[in-house]
């Protein structure tokens, strides 16, 4: 019972160390500065390694198994504030498939479902059934759903003892305790000795948290442990909220009370200007997945186990009393015994004194010659383990040879890599700064057709005045009309010229989009050079990792900027479009007015005086929908302005960083060269070496074939005496041993047989105060317990997907909670 203990308490250590080391790839990664940054990250990460299942817990045979099937796995992001509380839920789903169907059937109820990585598309049935075209590929989309997590996390801050809330320890100094506590909210009904119970999935909960050197110090964690990194602690704490009350320990023996299964972590230090950046969690199920594949924890046979014990109990207990009458008996005879042997003893001293002195010499000759033998012997062993070891020599060196080729490649490619995203960045750089001159010239505009339609405004109002009074000033009208009609054709021409420096501003936003799409391809390489490296088998060097790194951010970086600069463009597309019309309006009212003052010395003048009245009306709406459109037009121009500055800055870093990168990736390939070169001259070193400890191990074998022809002669000379002097001499050692072992022996069997009357009463005590209680407890508590753990493998089995699995489809299914940053205003 203890051993099956022990082996529980340590598979759960396992289980928690495997979910320690995930959760902290995820706190190290996930930095990104938004939640849209923060989703898009981890959906990348998705398409690559990190799509694996969680390390350590599943059983290689099942996985291998599960990987040759179509699956799903879901990764679900949850966006919370400072306390845990949830605000956003982000599920993505990757569909696995090695049997490259042209179409793989889901089920999802998520709300704005999108592909990530491909342009597969779906189609939606009843009972939110999707019909993916996959093509043979997998299939990566993700979406938003507002449902209850299994697991809820709530973070509780004290300051110096005191809780107070996120903002309210913002900029403060002091003992800071921050306590995770976890509730567990899934509950499985299962059946359990043909009851049914309700017991809770069980999860594994991991909480980091990085803290800077900077505002922390004298950091401890509870349930948890504190690493450093740099100019940073990482505070990780790993907890499994509802496990113990589902195993129902508390009740248990004692052997099981002790185990522990910690519910939540809490996080203590000294803190100066209290900041945190954010905190992740990492919820993933499936920890008692391994439990009896490998036959360490069989339970199935306790009761069986418990009847074998107390059967071989009273085997024991009746053994022990034979055992008791035999050394009795023995202890009797042991006295006649010990006389016979003192006299034997006597007479055989004198006969071997003198045959001790004939065999003295030849076994000094015999002994030398063995000597040099077993010295021959492992001369040629050792030459032969030598050249062995320079065959394995050989072949490592040339796989280091290979090796090194593979490294000074990849290098290479690097280089190459590196050298097309500098040129990308320069360009990028260029393209920015004419996007910022441009979006300035747009500002420009905007204001000079703001002021103008003013102007329009004015002159519409003129027009109307003038219908008025045209029964009574027809002739004088006539040449006032068709002034105005020429100072509107003037400003018609001013909103067109202004018209194509917009469309020229677009133009310049389209380029830059271009350029920023031309850097991120450079990036890609360069990103791309220095994985190959790591695909074939090589390790980055620190200034490596620092680079790709940096790479990986300013992916992000030109990313956001992108989208940026396409919603301006987007805005900017409609207010040309309003422009547009405005202008083609006003055109037509300049038209209806030369129309009305080329007949206004027609007779039908009310026929006219009506249609110049219609043409004022529309000249009305025309400069009411041009001044809406400016207006909207000089509103935007600022954000495009305050964008394409930031663009022209960022592009800037990303210039200077991608030089930095070239020089690196050169020093790199250098090096590699230098490497490939010397491992080349090691082989030829190693060669020589072969070839002569080959002439060593030859040498070995005639030296060891003359000595074996010594050895032969001596030992001819040594078999005489010696075959005398052994038998005499054991005889006599057999004697003196003989008379000693008497007295030894008759000393023994008094003790045996005090030691047997003692085992046979510690047999009985022991089946009385052991065996008993054992039997006991294996039909007792820690039975229950194998019948808890049967049940909630069960409900850890079938909690396999946040949202939907169709039919017949494995699933997985992890959760990742980051909390929003605290930091004072």
């Amino acid at each position: 019972m203890r051993k099956n203990s022990r082996m529980m308490r340590l598979y759960l250590k396992r289980a928690a160390a495997a979910a320690v080391a995930a959760a902290l790839t995820v706190t190290l990664a996930c930095t990104a500065p938004s939640g849209r940054a923060f989703a898009e990250e981890n959906a990348a990460v998705k398409s690559g390694a990190a799509g694996e299942s969680q390390p350590g817990l599943e059983n290689k045979e099942k996985k291998a198994e599960k990987d040759q099937k179509n699956s799903k796995e879901e990764s679900v992001y949850v966006i919370a504030d400072a306390s845990g509380a949830a605000k956003k839920i982000i599920v993505s789903d990757w569909l696995k498939n090695p049997e490259a169907r042209k179409s793989i059937e889901d089920v999802s109820d998520l709300d704005g479902i999108e592909n990530i990585k491909g342009d597969e598309v779906f189609t939606a049935g009843k009972d939110h059934a999707l019909t993916w075209n996959a093509e043979g590929k997998d299939i990566y989309y993700q979406g938003t759903t507002e449902r209850e997590l299994p697991v809820t996390v709530k973070i509780i801050y004290e300051l110096d003892g005191k809780e107070v809330t996120p903002q309210e320890l913002a900029g403060k100094s002091g003992h800071v305790k921050m306590t995770f506590r976890y509730e567990n909210n899934a509950v499985k009904a299962v059946e359990m000795n043909g009851e049914k119970t309700q017991v809770k999935v069980p999860f594994a909960v991991v909480s980091g948290v990085v803290l800077p050197t900077e505002h922390f110090s004298n950091v401890t964690v509870t349930n948890g442990k504190c690493i450093s990194e740099g100019e940073n602690q990482i505070a990780v704490g790993v907890a499994m909220p509802g496990l113990r009350e589902s195993l129902n320990l508390e009740d248990g023996a004692d052997e099981l009370q002790d185990i522990e299964l910690p519910e939540s972590v809490e996080v203590e230090a000294d803190v100066e200007n209290f900041e945190l950046e954010m905190t992740m969690t990492l919820v993933m199920n499936h920890l008692l997945e391994g439990l009896e594949d490998g036959g360490s924890l069989d339970f199935s046979r306790l009761g069986d186990a418990a009847a074998e014990l107390t059967d071989a109990s009273e085997q024991l207990q009746n053994g022990s009393n034979e055992l008791l009458d035999g050394i009795l008996t023995l202890d009797g005879k042991a006295v006649d015994f010990r006389g016979g042997a003192s006299e034997l003893l006597s007479g055989i001293r004198e006969y071997t004194d003198g045959v001790a002195a004939a065999a003295s010499g030849a076994g000094q000759l015999s002994d030398g010659a063995q000597s040099a033998v077993n010295g021959a012997a492992e001369l040629q062993a050792g030459a032969q383990s030598a050249l062995e070891g320079a065959g394995q020599l050989e072949s490592g060196v040339q796989g280091l040879v290979s090796g090194a080729g593979q490294v000074d490649s990849g290098a290479q490619s690097a280089a190459s890599g590196a050298s097309q995203v500098n040129e990308g960045a320069q360009q990028l750089k260029q393209g920015a700064s004419q996007v910022a001159a441009g979006a300035s010239q747009v500002n420009e505009g905007a204001q000079q057709l703001k002021g103008g339609a003013v102007q329009v405004s004015s002159g519409a109002a003129q027009v109307d005045e003038g219908v008025q009074k045209l029964s009574s000033m027809l002739d004088a009208m006539g040449s006032q009309l068709q002034k105005q009609i020429e100072g509107y054709q003037q400003q018609l021409a001013e909103l067109q010229e202004k018209e194509q420096q917009l469309a020229a501003g677009l133009k310049t936003v389209s380029e830059g989009i271009a350029q920023l799409d031309a850097g991120l391809s450079g990036v890609n390489q360069g990103i791309a050079g220095l994985e190959q490296i790591m695909e074939n088998g090589g390790n980055l060097t620190e200034e490596q990792q620092t680079q790709y790194i940096g790479l990986l951010k300013q992916k992000v970086q030109l990313q956001e900027q992108k989208d940026s600069l396409q919603d301006k463009q987007d805005e900017l597309a409609a207010n040309k479009e309003q422009l547009a019309a405005g202008a083609g309006k006003l055109s037509g009212a300049v038209e209806a007015l030369a129309a009305v003052s080329g007949q206004l010395s027609d007779p039908e003048t009310a026929e006219q005086l009506r249609q110049l009245a219609e043409g004022t009306a529309r000249l009305r709406s025309g400069t009411s929908d041009l001044s809406e459109g400016i207006s909207k037009l000089a509103e935007n121009t600022p954000a495009l302005q305050e964008g394409a500055n930031s663009l022209a800055g960022g592009t800037s870093d990303l210039a200077a960083g991608t030089e930095d990168l070239a020089g690196g990736t050169k020093t790199l390939a250098e090096g590699t060269g230098s490497l490939n070169q010397g491992s080349k001259t090691l082989a030829g070193g190693v060669s020589s070496l072969k070839s002569g400890l080959q002439t060593l191990a030859g040498g070995t074998v005639s030296l060891k074939e003359g000595l074996f022809q010594l050895a032969a002669g001596s030992m001819s000379l040594e078999e005489g005496t010696n075959a005398l002097h052994a038998a005499s001499q054991a005889l006599l050692d057999g004697a003196v041993q003989l008379k000693d072992g008497t007295d030894q022996l008759k000393e023994g069997t008094g003790q045996l047989a005090e030691g047997a009357e003692q085992l046979r009463d510690g047999i009985v005590k022991f089946d009385e105060e052991g065996i008993s209680r054992i039997t006991e407890l294996l039909s007792g508590s820690l039975s229950g317990l194998t019948d808890r753990l049967e049940a909630l493998k069960e409900a850890d089995k079938s909690y396999n997907s946040f949202t939907s699995l169709p039919e017949g489809m494995e699933g997985s299914v992890k959760f990742i909670i980051r909390t929003e940053s605290i930091k004072a205003e």
